[in-house]
């Protein structure tokens, strides 16, 4: 099964949404609402390990955004952030 991806979800919100970088653990999209990202949790994981993955992929993230250069993202873009954690339901 197909998983929509959040830059998907925001393009139809915003048709204006633009991508602004992603990869395998992540996506950071431009919106009118928001700077939004999502990491994902792809399997359901004992709690300890859970909460050291979605602390990797959170500095992963961050360090996304890090590396973008300044057209792509300003300082005050920074104010406007929203990241979501994404975590299996059993």
């Amino acid at each position: 099964m197909r998983t929509t991806t959040l830059y998907e979800t925001m393009r139809s919100i915003d048709p204006s949404a633009e991508l602004l970088v992603s990869d395998e653990s992540c996506e950071w999209v431009r919106s009118v609402l928001a700077i939004v990202g999502r990491i994902t949790l792809e399997t359901p994981l004992p709690a300890d390990e859970a909460q050291r993955t979605i602390s990797e992929k959170t500095a992963h993230a961050y360090a996304m955004l890090d590396d973008l250069p300044d057209e792509k993202l300003a300082s005050e873009d920074l104010w406007n952030l929203l990241l979501m954690i994404s975590v299996p339901w059993e």
